[in-house]
């Protein structure tokens, strides 16, 4: 799972964050954006991928780091491994093979890749403005839990008043979407993986 958020983080905004409940929220907001913006952040991983391509080969995943290999060679045969100088690949996952005298295969062959690289955008380069939007889903979702699925709209400590916004106390979820999430969530599919 992506590391963009940590409980410490969190702790550092809301030092009364319980440590259980904040955990599964960092866990949760970190998997959100995860999936929001089809990418890794905070790490990388390594997968093998199973393509029918020629030429040109978009690979499942964005912020390639490095092609590990490319095999090609019909399925339950001995594989052939392409040579690195056959092709290259951009951060984006495209991967480009070369049909000249350097693959020295049958074209038909080229049917069946499997490419293993590693992909994700280490812990250090993960945007500033993703963790603070992060962190602004992950408090706002902290308190909504630790509220019993309420939003206090008001709260008041000199005569114990707290005051759930309209919507949200029968558990209907039909309040409204408050400007931070709004914000944080336009931050968040801004990092989102696009392909032209």
């Amino acid at each position: 799972m992506s590391k963009i958020i940590t409980l410490p983080q969190l702790k550092d905004i809301n030092p009364g964050v319980n440590d259980t409940v904040g955990a599964l929220v960092v866990a949760a907001v970190n998997s959100w954006i995860e999936t929001a913006t089809s990418r890794c952040w905070g790490e990388t991983r390594t997968v093998t991928e199973l393509q029918n391509a020629s030429g040109i080969v978009w690979l499942d995943h964005v912020d390639v780091v490095e092609v590990l290999s490319v095999t090609t060679g019909y399925p339950n045969s001995d594989p052939h491994t392409v040579d690195s100088n056959s092709y290259y690949v951009t951060p984006e996952g495209r991967l480009v093979l070369s049909r000249g005298r350097q693959m020295s295969l049958p074209p038909s062959t080229l049917d069946y890749l499997s490419i293993e690289y590693t992909y994700g955008v280490a812990e250090d380069d993960v945007p500033a403005a993703l963790v603070l939007a992060g962190l602004g889903l992950a408090t706002g979702y902290y308190e909504y839990v630790s509220n019993g699925g309420r939003e206090v709209s008001r709260a008041q400590v000199g005569s114990y008043t707290l005051q759930f916004a309209a919507g949200s106390s029968d558990g209907s979820g039909s309040g409204a979407l408050g400007s931070t999430v709004t914000r944080d969530t336009a931050v968040i599919n801004s990092y989102a993986m696009r392909r032209v």
